[in-house]
């Protein structure tokens, strides 16, 4: 008749179960479920390859392990030099659980756990060397998937807008009006960002938490220094500038930014704008 749990563990001394516990922590066990019995069978079991490398994978360097060491808290594997590199550049915690490893000391090799990688992968070049390759494969895959599916999502947003300008030709004349606006308002958004001026002489501001904006074209300094008296509460009056060839100017607060945009902007780069406080007369 086959025991239950709670039968085998009324066999072990309490002082080994105490300590077992105070080793594996306070799991729940089931002491009326039954003992699976060991599989003493000679059968083999074959597995492929790619579900084991998982288990022989370092989980700092992503490649497959050299050297095998053994977090003996936590029983965490990784490379040797991976390991001894991360406690002593590091925070002295096993990188998979977080748990304290004050030193190399806490680290064992694991000589059996090399032997049956060297059984899986006889030649541990060749087999990262096929590892990254096939890595690449993928992410070329993957990239090949994107530029198609771009190419596919550009084509649609031109088909679209090849109808909405031949539906344009055949509406009246203050509906196209209006569209032109709306479209136009859409595309006068310009990015920008703005930092203290360290060259003013009025006195220096914090930065601000946020530091890109993006508005339309025609909001003009004035706005922006509204924007600053919220985020500065109210502490101005403000100067806005801007620097062009190594000389700073100081902008009108009528300027807008889409006239800048034309003056100051460079290609692909956000408008550049400096805040300080007006200098006192």
């Amino acid at each position: 008749m086959r025991r239950s749990t709670q039968e085998l563990l009324s066999q072990i001394p309490r002082e080994d179960l105490e300590r077992r516990i105070i080793q594996m922590g306070h799991v729940e066990i089931d002491r009326d479920a039954p003992v699976r019995p060991a599989d003493t069978s000679s059968r083999e079991i074959s597995l492929r390859v790619r579900k084991l490398n998982a288990d022989f994978t370092c989980p700092i360097c992503l490649g497959i392990m050299r050297e095998t060491m053994t977090v003996m808290e936590c029983l965490h594997r990784f490379c040797k030099d991976c390991i001894e590199l991360s406690i002593r550049m590091g925070r002295k915690q096993c990188p998979s659980c977080r748990t304290k490893v004050p030193s190399r000391r806490n680290l064992r090799r694991d000589v059996a756990f090399d032997s049956l990688i060297l059984q899986v992968y006889p030649d541990i070049d060749k087999a990262t060397e096929e590892q990254e390759l096939e890595t690449k494969r993928v992410i070329q895959g993957h990239n090949h998937k994107a530029y198609a599916d771009s190419v596919r999502h550009g084509t649609k947003v031109q088909d679209v807008r090849r109808k909405t300008r031949v539906a344009l030709g055949s509406q009246p004349e203050g509906e196209h009006e209006r569209m032109v606006q709306v479209e136009s308002k859409r595309e006068e958004l310009i990015w920008f960002s703005m930092y203290p001026d360290t060259e003013a002489k009025g006195g220096a501001l914090p930065h601000l938490q946020r530091r890109f904006l993006r508005c339309p074209g025609s909001a003009q300094i004035r706005n922006l220094k509204t924007y600053l008296g919220i985020k500065f509460q109210n502490n101005g009056p403000y100067c806005i500038a801007v620097k062009s060839n190594g000389q700073r100017r100081v902008l009108q607060p009528v300027r807008t930014l889409d006239e800048l945009e034309r003056s100051y902007g460079v290609h692909g780069k956000p408008l550049e704008l400096f805040y300080s406080l007006e200098q006192a007369s």
